[in-house]
């Protein structure tokens, strides 16, 4: 038996609720936003640089052209 009290059996067949087999019920979400006096000004800050960043990264991945590879025969 492993640390997770699950069984190690090859031939365990899992319950039906994990198999995805029966059809999930519809969730209605609802979301509620928060209006703060002052706005997460570092919370921003970090989502900016992210932003940036990724920006960047993708900048620099579409402007370097493509490697090949060279094989020593």
């Amino acid at each position: 038996m492993s640390r997770t009290y699950r069984k190690n059996d090859p031939d365990h067949q899992p319950s039906e609720h994990r198999n995805g087999s029966r059809a999930r019920k519809q969730r209605t979400i609802s979301v509620r936003g928060v209006r703060r006096e002052t706005p997460d000004l570092q919370r921003i800050r970090r989502a900016i640089i992210a932003l940036a960043i990724a920006e960047a990264e993708r900048d620099a991945a579409a402007s370097q052209p493509p490697q090949h590879e060279v094989s020593d025969d």
